[in-house]
């Protein structure tokens, strides 16, 4: 008996000590949860007292050497960082009180002539991609009272809700309540929240719906089994209950936007991600058509990533001084799409509301948790997603092609005006580079001539034509000969080999018709996917500007640290006035400075001192409000933010060295035989 029960104790030890090592390591990576550091040894300790009450005939003395290896010692960490939390709880409340005052408020004027009395509308796939693509931005619309309309394509019906475990139409409604209650807490109107209800078609057994271009009346399943639209019974779906086809949801996209004709669209762009790809493509696909049969509708529109640059961007929040937007790839392109250039991204202010000293404050993530269903508890993302900045890229809808008429002497020249910059024959298994890309005017290797004829709508005025290569590395064009109706040419050289734009100054008036000619290329497919040509550079009236730090972050509050002075550069957007001729500039306290030097902004402030600085243009049109602190930063903050900003780097290694405790106690515990039980009346053996 005596070896059975030293045999059924180890197991039983054995068994525990998994538990808390799995359990502790999974919690320290996935939640940050106080409760559960303190939950865990006390788990252990309930085991054991567990084991004593069923079976185990040990003495009370037994029970107290268990309770100091298993609840005194683990716990004493636990604790220690409990009181620490407990500090930052403390410490955050002061600062999120700080956070919110009426004075950092007002950092977030000054942009009415960017954000003010437009009507935006905001095309993205799932229920969260919304706070994804656009948290920071979509607050500021509504702040400066523009109309704002966000429109789903899918319900979300794939997958598992974490929250309540929805499946199939159950969790596409429970994503679209959600939504409703997201934007809403933006300030959006129920009323201006579109579901256009398709269920996600990406499937195995059928191509994506977006791909079924031969066969665009043909209806599919969602992977949930529905062949057609719905969204809720108190918000349906923008045509509920209609067939899910190709051609349905094409005239939805269509229909939606000449119904309102937003000044201003934001859409998301080619994700790692099958939906989002079909988003992208879907509206660029009805963009090119709208632009070409309304020739008076010419939108603003940006398109951006919901992955790259905000659910998986760098892990690189800071709660002092912000961090902007970095480049994913360390390259001079993005690398889902790689037509878009880092340096042409347009970068947007956010609103502070995003900024807080603490991530768990921050208005993006406090919506995000809104989507329960995706995020459960806690985002393990939520460093990744906050930043200073918003990068988009803007696609111009203003080309004089596309009310022009394109032949060409070989291939499919209806690509060369159609907005789209490439296209993707099966966006389930598209790579996230288009290297093999279609939707591209690619001439047959027998023509000789290689030349692609523009014939305008009249005469007009051309400062400029911009060329789009093959987005394919390997496919280039290494010269091009734009030829125009009064005989006069123009040699290109080499165009961007990853299909951005290449601009081609022109300044040539009453031009009638031109002919572009591939003089030299290399590779099978080397080609063009877009011609533009362009009268002016003049912009519709919009545009910001922006102070930002030497390392090129963008200012909000901002702390010297010790230093007194600090530097400031000028972002603009569609506002080209220089700093040193073209502001005025304010302070709130007299004894900090502030001044223009190399058109810089020079700021000098004092130890224990702080100000408001306010820069406006002459004209009133843009301004720009930071303020400067040179007050030290309390330890307890300090503090805060490294348990805030590092947090999982104290927990792991804490579960860790708890779990390493634990095994000492089992090993030692395993070698020590049971001590004998004695029984009134009876020898001892």
């Amino acid at each position: 008996m005596g070896n059975d029960h030293q045999k059924a104790k180890q197991i039983f030890l054995s068994v525990i000590f998994s538990l808390e090592f799995c359990f502790m390591v999974y919690s320290g990576i996935y939640y940050s949860d106080m409760q559960i550091l303190i939950g865990m040894p006390l788990f252990v300790f309930a085991a054991f007292i567990l084991g004593y009450v069923i079976q185990w005939n040990v003495e009370i003395d037994d029970l107290k050497r268990y309770l100091i290896f298993f609840l005194v010692i683990p716990l004493c960490f636990p604790y220690v960082i409990a009181g620490s939390l407990v500090f930052r709880k403390l410490d955050h409340m002061h600062w999120e009180k700080k956070d919110h005052s009426v004075e950092r408020q007002a950092l977030d004027k000054g942009r009415e002539y960017m954000f003010a009395g437009k009507k935006v509308m905001v095309f993205v796939p799932h229920e969260d991609d919304d706070v994804l693509l656009m948290s920071g931005v979509l607050e500021q619309y509504v702040q400066n009272n523009s109309e704002v309309y966000v429109v789903f394509e899918q319900t979300g019906d794939s997958g598992v809700s974490k929250s309540s475990f929805s499946i199939g139409k159950e969790l596409g409604q429970v994503r679209a309540n959600e939504a409703v209650k997201v934007l809403t807490s933006y300030g959006i109107p129920e009323k201006n929240i579109v579901f256009l209800g398709y269920g996600s078609t990406v499937s195995r057994y059928h191509p994506h719906l977006y791909n079924l271009k031969n066969d665009p009346d043909q209806v599919i399943k969602s992977v949930s089994g529905f062949d057609h639209t719905y969204a809720t019974e108190d918000h349906p779906a923008y045509r509920d209950g209609e067939k899910i086809t190709r051609n349905n949801l094409f005239n939805d996209y269509e229909s939606i936007i000449l119904s309102y004709k937003p000044d201003v669209i934001f859409a998301v762009d080619y994700d790692d991600h099958p939906g989002h790809r079909a988003v992208s493509l879907m509206f660029e696909s009805v963009m090119g058509k709208i632009l070409k049969q309304q020739e008076s509708y010419r939108p603003v529109v940006f398109k951006g990533f919901c992955y790259s640059t905000s659910m998986f961007a760098a892990d690189d929040y800071s709660s002092v001084n912000p961090a902007s937007t970095t480049d994913p790839y360390e390259t001079d392109h993005m690398q889902e799409n790689s037509t878009y250039l880092w340096k042409d991204r347009v970068r947007f202010p956010v609103s502070v509301n995003t900024l807080t000293h603490y991530v768990r404050s921050s208005g993006t993530i406090k919506r995000l948790a809104l989507y329960d269903s995706q995020y459960g508890d806690w985002n393990p993302n939520v460093k990744r997603i906050v930043n200073s900045d918003k990068v988009f890229w803007e696609r111009r809808t203003d080309s004089l092609l596309y009310g022009a008429k394109i032949t060409a002497s070989s291939g499919q020249y209806q690509f060369l005006n159609d907005f789209m910059l490439f296209d993707c024959d099966d966006v389930i298994a598209g790579k996230t580079d288009p290297s093999s890309p279609s939707g591209v005017w690619i001439p047959a290797d027998e023509d000789t001539g290689k030349t692609a004829t523009v014939s305008l709508n009249g005469s007009s005025y051309i400062g400029k034509i911009v060329l789009y290569d093959n987005p394919g590395l390997d496919d280039n064009v290494l010269n091009a000969r734009i030829v125009f109706d009064d005989g006069s040419k123009i040699e290109t050289g080499k165009l961007v080999p990853n299909g951005s734009a290449t601009v081609i100054p022109v300044n040539k008036q009453n031009v009638k018709s031109f002919r572009v000619v591939l003089t030299d290329t290399a590779g099978k497919r080397a080609g063009l996917s877009e011609i533009e040509a362009y009268a002016t550079d003049e912009r519709p009236e919009m545009g910001f500007v922006k102070l930002m730090s030497e390392q090129g972050d963008f200012v909000y509050d901002y702390y010297l640290n010790g230093r007194d002075e600090a530097r400031f550069d000028l972002y603009q957007y569609n506002y080209d006035v220089p700093l040193d001729n073209g502001y005025k500039i304010e302070t709130s306290n007299p004894k900090v400075t502030a001044s223009v030097s190399d058109n810089r902004l020079v700021v000098t402030c004092p130890k224990g001192q702080e100000c408001t600085i306010k820069i406006a243009s002459r004209d009133g049109l843009v301004s720009d409000t930071v303020r400067v602190s040179n007050k030290r930063l309390s330890r307890s903050f300090m503090l805060g933010v490294r348990l805030n900003e590092d947090y999982n780097s104290f927990l792991i290694p804490f579960c860790l060295m708890d779990s390493v405790l634990v095994l000492i106690v089992l090993i030692s515990s395993l070698f020590i035989p049971d001590r004998p039980v004695y029984q009134k009346g009876k020898e001892h053996t």
